[in-house]
């Protein structure tokens, strides 16, 4: 939350809107991430864990950027078997749904508390 806090001032509904953008962008970058691990496409695979670890170092997903970026960097490496990219995937699937659900809930919260005023 401190990341996102730099680049919002303050701002809720800015915050809010931050988390909404990064749970549409994330998600569709989790499936372009799983799809090339279901082809054996590195190419997919780089490319979607590179945008995942930026925008999620930005709203303090740390744990999912560290993963991410890690997956980067051994699939750019190369000679991964279809296990370890399947291992990998798993890890980043899991740690991305913590941070999901964690966002989700505070969207949640911050839309109930707008319905009270």
């Amino acid at each position: 939350m401190d990341a996102v806090a730099k680049y919002v001032n303050g701002d809720k509904a800015k915050q809010l809107r931050f988390f909404k953008m990064y749970l549409e962008q994330s998600q569709s970058l989790i499936k372009s991430i799983n799809s090339g691990v279901m082809v054996n496409d590195l190419a997919e695979i780089i490319e979607g864990c590179h945008q995942l670890r930026s925008i999620s170092k930005t709203i303090g997903a740390e744990t999912v950027g560290e993963l991410a970026g890690a997956f980067e960097d051994k699939c750019k490496a190369g000679e991964l078997t279809t296990d370890e990219l399947i291992d990998l995937r798993d890890q980043l699937e899991i740690e991305y749904s913590k941070a999901a659900q964690f966002l989700k809930e505070q969207v949640r919260k911050a839309e109930e508390e707008n319905e009270e005023f």
